[in-house]
């Protein structure tokens, strides 16, 4: 997850129909992974996949990290 933005904080903004979102954050960096899953068979023996179109979400800097995905208790809509 170094050099990726781990989260997309959508919370304020508004879906098509100008409703506001309040629980909106997508985790980006969950999403890259299962793409890359979906890229290449586990058993294929790629190291790597190469995923385009992230621009908006790499930084300079390596990140706070996983830590950054987990929720806390009165955040977790599942827990």
């Amino acid at each position: 997850m170094a050099g990726l933005t781990p989260l997309d904080d959508w919370r304020g903004r508004h879906d098509q129909r100008g409703r506001e979102l309040h629980a909106s954050v997508i985790a980006v960096a969950d999403a890259v992974a299962a793409a890359a899953d979906l890229a290449r068979a586990k058993d294929s023996g790629e190291p790597v996949v190469i995923v385009r179109g992230l621009g908006a979400h790499v930084t300079e800097q390596d990140g706070p990290g996983a830590a950054t995905l987990l929720r806390s208790r009165a955040e977790d809509l599942f827990g």
